[in-house]
């Protein structure tokens, strides 16, 4: 019938349709949701996606491993330099190109002085001579053609009418560098990063005994958190489990890893380190940027898109 199983009788191409056929076919814009298990962890660097063995942190909140992000920012350090050494290239030859027109215009000037000279002076003309007609004004037209020169680099060399030769073949000109930018910048937020502006990050361990069982921990609400194999880290100060999309802060005077709940209930009253006592500012507040928990409510963007080959039906 109409609402069957394999009903194909229908003249029109519904969205139900289009929607399997694509999944299916593999066409069109093709939409899928990540789950937690494709979103890094806490400890993850942004470049290897790794667990970094030695994390270092932006200002900007981004956790990488020390070795990868300085080789990330050595290789925009080469990379300015090369660009910079052919933007340089080019001005050099800018200059030259200039200097080489400017002489040319001027030889050119005074070729057509000379010129304008020369025809001043008073010829005798033959006058039992027989005048061309049309046809001698045609084949005078067509040779000058055929004689047409022009001047490059001091030679005489003929200019060939025929644009399907190799020799007028137009050819691709190098494209202008612009000035590159002197600054390495941060691959995730794309601001200017120094080696300088790196902090060192430590995290604490979920079981400081090193054994296969973590203990137990205690949050500020009262509830017991195990930490599992993928849980390794806590909070300092509240012991909290630092789980994934948990949001975490990193002071950084001493390094640590605290928990949101605890900057906003014990570190913000007093603005102090509650470890070592040391004054604390807003700009010693670093809040680390976290992937997502696979809730849409995390605030982390879990869909991912691919555009494929689409088809149109008419």
């Amino acid at each position: 019938g109409k609402h069957g199983r394999n009903a194909t009788a229908s003249a029109v191409y519904s969205s139900a349709e289009r929607r399997k056929d694509s999944q299916q076919e593999g066409y069109g814009l093709v939409s899928k949701r990540l789950g937690v298990d494709s979103l890094p962890e806490i400890d993850h660097c942004c470049l290897t996606l790794q667990p970094a063995r030695n994390p270092v942190i932006t200002p900007d909140g981004f956790l990488y491993d020390k070795e990868a992000i300085l080789e990330n920012i050595i290789h925009q350090k080469t990379t300015i330099a090369r660009a910079l050494k052919e933007y340089e290239r080019q001005k050099v030859k800018a200059v030259a190109d200039a200097a080489a027109a400017s002489a040319s215009e001027t030889q050119a000037k005074i070729e057509a002085f000379k010129k304008q000279e020369s025809s001043i002076t008073a010829t005798m003309g033959n006058h039992f001579a027989p005048k061309e007609g049309p046809a001698g004004q045609a084949t005078q037209k067509l040779k000058v053609a055929k004689e047409r020169v022009q001047t490059v680099a001091g030679k005489v060399e003929p200019v060939l009418p025929a644009f399907w030769l190799p020799s007028l073949t137009p050819e691709a000109k190098a494209s202008d560098v612009t000035k590159p930018d002197t600054q390495p910048r941060c691959p995730m937020s794309g601001r200017p990063l120094k080696v300088k502006d790196l902090i060192a990050v430590n995290f604490t361990p979920a079981d400081p005994t090193g054994s296969a069982k973590a203990q137990p921990t205690l949050s500020i609400g009262g509830v017991l958190a195990h930490a599992g194999p993928q849980e390794r880290f806590m909070c300092p100060v509240t012991q909290t489990v630092l789980r994934k999309g948990v949001q975490c802060y990193v002071l950084r005077p001493s390094g640590r890893v605290v928990t949101a709940e605890c900057v906003e209930k014990i570190i913000r009253p007093e603005m102090r380190d509650p470890i070592s006592g040391d004054v604390l500012t807003e700009r010693d507040l670093i809040p680390l940027n976290r992937s997502g928990t696979g809730f849409a409510g995390s605030g982390a963007t879990l869909e991912v898109t691919i555009k494929t080959p689409s088809m149109t039906v008419s």
